[in-house]
């Protein structure tokens, strides 16, 4: 992290002019100018492993989801994403999705574990519940957080790392 962001960073937590800079930063950093960060895997064909269950309980409908899965991983390796106090649908399953795609979405993090996935030109929420981020990546996305200390450090990770891995309880 540069020594700018880590100024703003500390800056942020009692400074409203800060935070709102810090929160701008992250819609500039979200940004791939040629996509070039998203793993370049082959999308999985249709009809594979079609038990896979995403979000469900996102507040958009199915129609307004876009999810591309992309290459194949074998147990446990798989991508999931489901609320915390659900388990995985898919726990059962060998083999499913190595990276799931969303694009032009919604998402509240709040009260989700989020492994393997790429969210791109998506609005980001986040309110401050607990949430579990394992790989997590974002690109051309516009964030919302909550001014609270788990934002702080979600957009912390945001700035530090391209690939988050973050777990607030």
């Amino acid at each position: 992290m540069n020594a700018a962001n880590q100024k703003l960073i500390e800056a942020a937590s009692d400074q409203p002019a800060a935070w709102n800079a810090l929160t701008e930063s992250l819609n500039y950093r979200g940004s791939s100018p040629n996509g070039s960060h998203v793993p370049s895997l082959q999308p999985t064909p249709d009809g594979f492993n079609t038990v896979y269950n995403f979000l469900s309980s996102v507040p958009l409908g199915p129609d307004q989801l876009h999810v591309t899965w992309l290459g194949v991983a074998l147990s446990p390796n798989v991508a999931e994403a489901h609320p915390l106090d659900q388990p995985s649908l898919n726990i059962n399953q060998k083999k499913g999705p190595q990276f799931l795609l969303v694009t032009d979405a919604q998402l509240m993090l709040d009260n989700m574990l989020l492994k393997n996935v790429i969210i791109k030109k998506s609005e980001v929420l986040y309110k401050g519940k607990p949430m579990d981020l394992e790989n997590v990546r974002f690109f051309d996305c516009s964030f919302n957080i909550a001014k609270l200390p788990a934002g702080l450090r979600l957009a912390t990770a945001l700035l530090h790392d391209e690939s988050i891995t973050l777990k607030v309880d």
